[in-house]
């Protein structure tokens, strides 16, 4: 997935979960080295949108297995 699209998932994910700014950016330093989406590396994004889904606030990846 590119770069855009997974910080508009983060994002996403934060809006719906109803987060405030200091939430997000303290949970973001809390599961990478950034507290910012510009900041981080693709890899470091993957990873906070995986987290998001587990946490419901994004739907389950397509390519995701379905849960047995």
């Amino acid at each position: 997935m590119n770069r855009l699209a997974l910080i508009k998932m983060v994002h996403a994910g934060v809006r719906r979960l109803g987060w405030d700014d200091a939430t997000y950016r303290a949970w973001m330093k809390l599961h990478s080295t950034q507290s910012s989406c510009a900041l981080c590396n693709d890899a470091e994004l993957s990873y906070l949108v995986d987290l998001l889904r587990d946490l419901g606030a994004l739907d389950p990846s397509p390519h995701a297995p379905p849960p047995a």
